[in-house]
């Protein structure tokens, strides 16, 4: 037989289950931008997402002035993507 089918019991299912589950559950995401700046690596990835928006010209920064209406907001969301087998993607 070329590829035989593998076939996994519960035990060994759940065994991969529960190291998935650890490994993304010791990847803490923090809840605030004052968490994420002291962390090197959060800092790397604003970075990164900073480059990215104004590579992309995704928006126009300009001056307030007393007639414009109240400035659009913006706050970070921090989420960690993690692949299959629990790395981070």
């Amino acid at each position: 037989m070329k590829n035989p089918i593998v076939r996994y019991g519960y035990s060994e299912y759940m065994v991969h289950h529960y190291t998935y589950i650890m490994k993304v559950a010791e990847d803490c995401e923090p809840e605030t931008y004052s968490e994420a700046a002291k962390d090197p690596c959060w800092i790397e990835e604003m970075r990164e997402e900073m480059h990215a928006l104004v590579e992309n010209d995704t928006w126009d920064l300009v001056p307030a002035s007393k007639t414009m209406p109240k400035p659009i907001g913006c706050r970070w969301v921090y989420k960690i993507k993690n692949n299959a087998d629990g790395t981070i993607n």
